[in-house]
């Protein structure tokens, strides 16, 4: 690796805190009384862990096998010494072994936090840590153990004053990853303040900073991956009357993102959101943000947007917005500027519930541009496995695409967190069970796409939804959009997107069962189809120690060109208790795709089965995946066997 592996002096160290924390232990694990000076041992324990590891990946032309052995024992006191109220401290240690294809190799760990408690005062308090974390990385091609240093350093300083509370973390941690084909050296620093202060009932505000430096480096490529620098600002201030459905919020928010390596780019954005509530129906927000991208080609944003929210009793909900914008860029500008009616009307009905919805927009975009190439900034998206989340623009750049967490902290990694999917010009980007991105997250995507450089454009859409629900068991929907894109000034002949979009849906609930069936019909500029859906699943308790259930799906879609797809897939789950202690948990689950000449299968089979007995806790987690293609055949085989017991 490039950089330098940390000094002897931590391994000593931490061998030093071992022993003296395990002859502290036993020497005064009989006594939980009160030592002199005021001193004492509050709490001890540990934990003592074993477990094998195995995994077996196959293709059609390598196979990998990898195995590990571990076994852990730790301990950990915690008490006060001198005055209880002054000074708390925690002392952690652990002992561990691996053995993994032929190496064997022990690792201590160790964890400290010492806790200053002057009363009426400032809390203070320092830590550190290092630990050793091994498992299987599971991913398409060979899952190899990996192995991962991980050391952290830090401080926090607590500020109490009177009506501000506030905190100050500096933190330093230091990660270094050994994988099968590359070594990964990865230094974080982090600096963060916030405060929050309420002189009266009527005024509040908060106010947040967070700064961070990441530099790793990847020694396949004995270069720099990436190093980048993170600032963010963040106020609140808020006013609230003495009625609390109204009053005035303004939220700045100030972030800067630097990053250099692969892939080099720098953005900053400002935003400004103010919202007020004249009225308890009534609701406003007026929103302004500036943006600036630095790469191979620069560009600069402003927007502003304006809505108003109306309630109607319980029944009328009406939102009336605008907004507009202008992208600077290093060869030209693009101006756009739209507005949208959104109602939404629900009313109780003598067999049910009756929900009509209207939402109807029309947008304006103009470029005046040399090259077709545009930057997009930070677009939000929110990622959940039952929701198709569509990138806003067409004809995304390949490779553009980076997808960071809201904070910007963080990058995550395409084919380990997320997955890109081409849907004809649009791009779907869908999330990764497992990965670091979590069900429901909201990501910030930057990306480029192409367009054309000196055209003008309108864009409308129409939305009408109804949706009758029957006394609380069944759903008939049926949705129509459309949107039909005008050329103002250009090429006329150039191809927009125009679509009709029809859906016809019913969702049926029978106690434990579930019947779902869709029809859509699409009329686009680009790609025609028609689909549909039916889904049937069934779920239910046997008892109080038992869960069976299962979905049958499957979907076909129609193309003019003849190459139509059909899915079926098969997703079951059995939660039982076996006796008293054994807690078994099975999910089977099954895929297939069929196109015209091409098809793709995928078995997915996960068992787990837990022990509790007192203290103790043995755990076997076993996952078989086989994935079958025209082009291409792929299998993992991955299990864990776990003995732990913690005191």
């Amino acid at each position: 690796m490039t950089a330098a592996r940390p000094s002897m002096w931590v391994a000593r160290t931490s061998v030093a805190i071992l022993i003296a924390t395990l002859v502290t232990a036993c020497a005064s694990r009989p006594a939980y009384q009160r030592r002199s000076g005021g001193s004492r041992l509050e709490t001890i324990g540990g934990h003592f862990l074993a477990g094998a590891e195995m995994s077996n990946t196959r293709t059609e032309d390598t196979r990998h096998n990898a195995f590990l052995l571990r076994s852990e024992v730790g301990v950990r006191v915690a008490g006060r010494v001198y005055d209880p109220k002054f000074l708390r401290f925690s002392l952690g240690g652990l002992l561990g072994v691996t053995y993994a294809n032929a190496d064997f190799e022990p690792y201590p760990g160790y964890d400290v936090s010492l806790n200053f408690l002057p009363e009426h005062a400032y809390p203070i308090t320092f830590y550190a840590l290092q630990a050793r974390e091994r498992g299987v990385l599971e991913r398409f091609g060979p899952s190899p153990i990996v192995q991962t240093d991980r050391k952290v350093f830090g401080a926090n300083l607590g500020l109490s004053l009177p009506a501000l509370i506030g905190a100050l973390r500096v933190n330093r941690s230091y990660l270094e990853t050994d994988g099968l084909n590359s070594d990964t050296l990865e230094l974080r620093d982090s600096v963060s303040l916030g405060f929050r202060h309420t002189p009266s009932r009527r005024f509040r505000t908060r106010f947040n900073y967070v700064s961070e430096w990441v530099d790793q480096e990847r020694s396949e490529a004995e270069d720099q991956l990436f190093r980048l620098q993170t600032f963010l600002l963040q106020n609140t201030i808020a006013s609230a009357p003495s009625d609390v459905l109204s009053g005035v919020d303004l939220h700045t928010n100030l972030s800067v993102f630097d990053r250099t390596g692969t892939s080099p780019y720098r953005t900053l954005t400002l935003s400004e959101d103010i919202r007020w509530f004249p009225a308890p129906e009534l609701r406003s927000r007026t929103r302004y943000e500036f943006s600036r991208y630095e790469a191979s080609r620069d560009s600069a944003r402003h927007s502003l947007g304006q809505s108003f929210t109306h309630y109607l009793y319980e029944s009328l909900t009406t939102i009336l917005a605008g907004r507009m914008s202008r992208d600077e860029l290093s060869d030209g500008k693009i101006r756009q500027v739209g507005g949208s009616l959104d109602l939404r009307y629900q009313k109780s009905i003598p067999i049910g519930m009756l929900i009509l919805q209207y939402r109807g927009g029309l947008e304006r975009q103009e470029n005046n541009l040399e090259s077709a190439t545009v930057p997009v900034i930070g677009e939000e998206v929110t990622l959940s496995i039952d929701v198709v989340t569509l990138l806003s623009q067409q004809d995304v750049v390949s490779d553009s695409v980076v997808v960071s967490n809201a904070d910007r902290t963080t990058i995550y990694d395409e084919g380990l967190d997320y997955r890109l999917i081409r849907r004809d010009r649009l791009v779907e980007i869908r999330r990764i069970p497992g990965g670091r991105i979590l069900e429901g997250d909201t990501v910030l995507v930057d990306y480029e796409y192409q367009t054309a450089p000196d055209l003008t454009f309108d864009t409308t859409q129409h939305l009408m939804s109804v949706e009758l629900y029957l006394v609380e068991a069944l759903r008939l929907y049926v949705r129509k959009l459309t949107v039909d894109q005008d050329v103002v000034y250009g090429d006329p002949g150039r191809a927009l997107q125009d679509s009709d979009d029809l859906v016809l849906g019913i969702d049926l609930a029978l106690g434990d069962f579930r019947i779902r069936g869709e029809y859509e019909d699409s009329d686009s500029t680009y790609t025609s189809f028609s689909q549909i859906m039916a889904e049937i699943a069934y779920r239910t308790e046997i008892g109080r120690d038992a869960t069976i259930g299962a979905s049958v799906n499957e979907t076909r879609t129609t193309y003019p060109d003849g190459n139509d797809l059909q899915i079926d897939t098969f997703q079951g789950i059995v939660q039982a208790k076996i006796g008293r202690r054994f807690l078994l948990h099975f999910e089977p689950a099954y895929r297939m795709e069929r196109r015209r000449g091409a098809n793709l299968g995928e078995l997915n089979l996960r068992l787990g089965l837990s022990y509790r007995y007192g203290d103790w806790r043995l755990e076997l987690d076993a996952r078989y995946r086989s994935i079958d293609a025209d082009a291409r055949k792929y299998g993992d085989t991955f299990a864990i066997f776990t003995v732990a017991r913690r005191w």
